[in-house]
């Protein structure tokens, strides 16, 4: 006879929440160095790039951080057409390889204090945990969630520990007026606002 109680679920975003940067932007940038995109391809968000270290835009804009991800995910569906597959993957290895202990300890911490992790990397969140719960014998009865941006309340509403790690502002106003835990790793300090 099987166990056919509900096993617990945890979500996490990976960019800014587990990893510590952006692996599609790293992966770019290896893709370029390799020889595998053109110099050119740097171009197509260059500009972007610049004015999101210079904080340029808006508190609302998000000082052009998504213009900067829209513009690199722009690059490479440009220039991916025509690449091997291969070539591709074996460039993510090498920068999986080189940054994989680029983390936040916060979250690595609490993946490991979890002891069964569903991991998906989808753009509808939502829809991914309404399935894998459907479909998986899950319970989102002492479910943790973690997310740092906008696009991630929409599955954080349904677990049921949401956590804000290192919050957008807009992410951040919403976990204040929903009494989220949020939680900002900085240097060597965890702060939990």
């Amino acid at each position: 006879m099987t166990d056919k109680r509900p096993l617990e679920v945890a979500v996490f975003d990976i960019d800014g929440t587990i990893f510590r940067s952006s692996l599609l932007i790293e992966l770019v940038e290896a893709l370029i160095q390799e020889g595998i995109f053109p110099k050119e391809a740097r171009k197509t968000y260059s500009d972007a790039y610049n004015r999101w270290i210079a904080r340029e835009g808006s508190v609302k804009t998000g000082f052009s951080y998504y213009e900067y991800v829209s513009k690199v995910v722009a690059a490479y569906r440009k220039y991916l057409k025509g690449v091997r597959r291969a070539d591709v993957w074996a460039v993510a290895e090498k920068v999986l390889g080189f940054h994989r202990a680029r983390v936040y300890r916060y979250t690595r911490d609490l993946l490991k204090k979890l002891r069964r992790t569903y991991e998906d990397i989808i753009l509808n969140k939502e829809e991914i945990l309404k399935r894998a719960v459907e479909k998986n014998n899950l319970t989102l009865k002492g479910s943790v969630g973690v997310g740092d941006t906008e696009s991630d309340i929409a599955f954080l509403k349904y677990v049921e520990r949401p956590i804000a790690f290192n919050p957008s502002l807009k992410l951040f106003k919403y976990a204040k007026a929903h009494k989220w835990e949020v939680v900002v790793e900085r240097k060597d300090v965890i702060y939990r606002l």
